[in-house]
């Protein structure tokens, strides 16, 4: 009764500090105190303003009651309470009791309530009408977790179903749900075998559920023929994508085509929130609900289905079904949505298998590298064939052939490579790189005018301005760490410097001619005359020697100032002098994962170091200190060997070398990730390879490793020696293949190369 609720404390109420305080200060301890003061006697209390208002006002609105109601007589206040239609709902006096078919209602299944609030009532026992009418709403608010929006759910909910028209008399009520529980539970033990057949669907998702009930069973699967062409099997998956939106409700019909983006834009989960006034959170549910019924609907056998995919290693649906394709949109970035690729999402869900159980090509680039795409072109040339592009990305990349495959078409529409008459040619390459991808073909260097007039030809958006009279910063040795000068107004790249192996020798014999002449500093070119009448460096070339103190003395101590008319050298500079080569090192140990070397290089300049790394790189990998994962990816020795097991490996690699008298690290590639599941890049292995012969006493260089021999010949002199000219060249490789292990792709390569026929010395 209300005169039972005037005497509720209001420290019983959901009140802030603030609002409690201040009431209790100015007396008011229970309902009755409250509701005797007006709001503007309310507004006169210190620190109790508006907010303090607006919240009496709602708790006294779950109650029936008003501030200032007349509380003279006990009639009068049924009478208010009558007027304020309480939504305590066993104060209505009324003729009938509430129907059973109300009172039975199972609100958890049937309200479209949040799954916090579900949670509530399900913690508190609360699954039907009767069970809810048991409680005043404002009981509900000292539930935990149950707030204000929870409250307004069972509020709305509540007024739809006219309940002023009964009398609450629940004296019955635990009897009828005692009834309804175990009714529940006969029929549940009764249609076991047809729950069973269709166990996961929600009934609320239908049109009509007993109709789609009574032709469930009726229903004959269509079984998928392995031989089924993918045109006529994406028909019947359309047909049954259309079956399907015939069965269930409009409201789900709008989840399906909004979250799948299914002949519309993709639609977030707040979009179709504020569509049907529900939370995020209940769209969600909504959707799960719907993608876990998928599997058991349309008229396609999903078993078969499943089978007919699995012929595929690497399935792209989106190339199998060019019309599907079309009809699944995609998410659109900035939306907060990672599954973006929805046509795959809908095909695991409406086949009924879990999270990433189909393996895609776009799964696998959609995290594509593009940094290391670009240092693919700085040591492969422009046109090089499509074939051979493909090795490169299997070998740095660690695809199969298929996803390969893929890459370069991914590649082609993001304009990120351009094919023209099956050859390959970069688009997305910045100046500096492009001008160490064109030197690729001058081994001898080129006038950088030259350079720039390929470039302003070439399919990249990079243009130079060929009327200054120097090169810009792109042909710089300072900002560009792949070239140097090698003549006046010429380039050549630093990995060309005929004197790189004898670099050490060069910056001592340096170091040594200054100290003899007690000089700290002079200019290089008397120096340098010095040095050539040594035999021993009496063919060094000027620009190769300038190159070699410029890039590489300043860690042993000798350093360059000035361009190429005012060169200087001295063995003084105001720094402590740290090996670069250590700098990189210590980068890559305390790196969290792979390095990029754009990473590494921002690093690096982060202490003024302008030396390029190249060279440190190849030495440190060499001494097995790290791991070249990829072109331009390096990884801590201890974390690469994690990546794999080493013993496993070992292993393989001692069966295999029983077999052949070498193997090649593309062959050693391909048979170690087929056997052992791996997805590592030649790189990866080159580097394994070396620790592993070293432990074992193998024979081991560039491209080659054995247990019987070492390398005295290259791959392509070998292979020439051992060609027999009178059988085609598949017969060739089968019998040269019995002897080492060699891809027949590796082995295409080589013989397909003008210079096979005719000279064996470059091979």
């Amino acid at each position: 009764m209300i005169i039972k609720k005037l005497y509720l404390k209001l420290e019983e109420w959901p009140l802030s500090t603030r609002s409690y305080n201040a009431l209790k200060d100015n007396g008011i301890i229970t309902v009755q105190d409250l509701i005797e003061c007006s709001e503007n006697k309310l507004l006169t209390f210190p620190k109790f303003g508006r907010k303090g208002i607006e919240e009496v006002k709602n708790i006294l609105d779950t109650l029936g009651l008003t501030l200032g109601m007349d509380l003279i007589y006990d009639d009068c206040l049924k009478e208010k309470s009558s007027e304020n239609k309480s939504n305590n709902f066993t104060e209505d006096i009324v003729q009938n009791n509430i129907p059973d078919e109300i009172l039975t209602i199972d609100i958890l299944k049937e309200w479209p309530l949040s799954v916090r609030t579900i949670n509530v009532l399900k913690r508190e026992n609360i699954r039907f009408i009767g069970d809810l009418l048991q409680y005043d709403l404002y009981d509900f608010l000292k539930f935990k977790n149950f707030g204000k929006n929870s409250l307004e759910e069972i509020k709305e909910n509540l007024l739809k179903l006219g309940l002023d028209k009964y009398n609450t008399d629940l004296s019955d009520w635990s009897k009828i749900r005692e009834t309804l529980i175990k009714n529940i539970k006969i029929s549940e033990i009764e249609n076991l075998t047809i729950n069973k057949k269709i166990r996961g669907f929600k009934k609320s998702i239908f049109k009509d559920y007993k109709s789609f009930k009574e032709g469930y069973f009726k229903l004959e699967r269509i079984k998928i023929n392995k031989n089924l062409s993918t045109t006529e099997l994406e028909k019947l998956i359309i047909d049954d994508i259309e079956e399907i939106l015939s069965l269930i409700n409009d409201r789900n019909n709008i989840f399906f085509k909004g979250r799948y983006g299914y002949l519309e834009d993709y639609k977030t989960l707040e979009t179709l929130g504020k569509k049907f006034g529900i939370t995020r959170e209940r769209v969600r549910q909504n959707e799960k609900e719907l993608n876990l019924s998928l599997k058991n609907l349309g008229k396609i056998d999903k078993n078969s289905l499943l089978e007919y995919f699995s012929k595929y290693e690497f399935i792209s649906f989106h190339k199998l079904f060019p019309q599907l394709d079309k009809n699944f949109t995609d998410t659109a970035v900035g939306t907060g949505e990672i599954t973006r690729d929805k046509l795959v999402v809908f095909m695991e869900n409406y086949c009924g298998v879990g999270e990433e159980y189909f393996k895609t090509p776009e799964r696998e680039l959609w995290h594509f590298d593009e940094e290391k795409l670009k240092e693919i072109f700085t040591f492969v040339n422009s046109g090089t064939s499509y074939e051979y592009f493909i090795e490169i990305i299997k070998e740095n990349y660690g695809y199969n052939n298929f996803v390969a495959k893929s890459a370069l078409e991914f590649m082609q529409s993001k304009n990120l490579i351009k094919i023209v008459s099956n050859k390959i040619y970069p688009i997305k390459i910045n100046k500096n790189t492009e001008v160490a991808h064109i030197l690729l073909n001058y081994s001898e260097g080129l006038h950088w005018k030259k350079i720039s007039a390929i470039g302003n030809k070439s399919y990249t958006k990079n243009k130079w301005d060929l009327n200054r009279i120097v090169g810009d910063s792109s042909l710089s040795m300072i900002s560009n760490k792949n070239i140097y000068l090698c003549d006046k107004g010429t380039h050549k790249l630093l990995k060309f410097c005929k004197e790189l192996n004898n670099k050490e020798k060069i910056i001592s014999i340096f170091i040594k001619k200054l100290k003899d002449l007690n000089l700290k500093q002079s200019d290089l070119e008397s120096i340098f005359q010095k040095v050539i009448e040594i035999e021993e460096f009496k063919n060094l070339n000027f620009y190769d020697a300038r190159a070699i103190i410029k890039v590489f003395g300043s860690e042993k101590g000798i350093f360059h100032l000035g361009k190429s008319a005012t060169n200087t050298i001295g063995l003084n500079k105001d720094i402590k002098l740290i090996s670069l080569k250590d700098k990189i090192k210590v980068i890559i140990d305390n790196a969290h994962g792979e390095i990029n070397r754009n990473d590494l290089i921002k690093k690096l300049q982060k202490t003024d170091e302008d030396l390029p790394i190249e060279i440190h790189l190849n030495d440190l990998v060499d001494e097995m200190k790290i791991f070249r994962i990829s072109p331009g990816t390096y990884l801590n020795f201890d974390e690469a060997i994690k990546k794999c097991n080493l013993e496993d490996i070992k292993i393989f690699l001692d069966e295999l070398l029983d077999k052949y008298e070498f193997i090649t690290t593309g062959f050693i590639r391909e048979q170690t990730n087929e056997r052992l599941i791996y997805e590592f890049s030649n790189f990866y292995y080159d580097s394994l390879i070396r620790i592993i012969a070293k432990e074992k006493s193998w024979f081991y260089s560039a491209n080659y490793l054995s247990k019987r021999s070492k390398k005295e010949e290259s791959l392509g002199t070998y292979i020439k020696r051992n060609y027999n000219w009178n059988i085609t060249s598949k017969e060739n490789y089968k019998e040269i293949s019995k002897k080492i292990g060699i891809s027949f792709t590796s082995f295409s390569l080589i013989i397909y190369k003008p210079e096979f026929k005719f000279n064996t010395g470059n091979l």
